[in-house]
């Protein structure tokens, strides 16, 4: 009995399949290749209905996200601010007309 690799249909001595076994393997490889074309077509379909919502989704997210203000992560970070401050204020962010500022303000203590 010779040993032989099977890829693709094709033998390469040396290997660790026995020649019994490459029929079976040949039988076994178009259901597998069948399998992998359904799930690749189940793929491809939610790919493209994917594609075809998300610009619907993102106008409604962008509609969405203009009716609120941004809002910072709370936490201690090194900053840099000029103007009226003294060390250890809270730096809070407030409506500036259609912008946004950040105001300092006194902990309490």
């Amino acid at each position: 009995m010779q040993l032989v690799h099977v890829i693709l249909g094709v033998r390469l001595p040396g290997a660790l399949i026995a020649d019994d076994q490459i029929g079976r393997l040949g039988a076994v490889y178009p259901a597998q290749v069948a399998s992998y074309q359904a799930a690749r077509a189940g793929w491809q379909k939610a790919t493209d209905a994917y594609s075809k919502d998300l610009p619907l989704w993102e106008a409604a997210h962008e509609k969405a996200r203009q009716c609120t203000d941004r809002i910072a992560f709370c936490g201690q970070v090194p900053a840099n601010v000029s103007g009226d401050f003294e060390v250890g204020d809270y730096i809070i962010a407030a409506a500036s007309g259609a912008g946004i500022k950040a105001v300092a303000v006194k902990a309490d203590t």
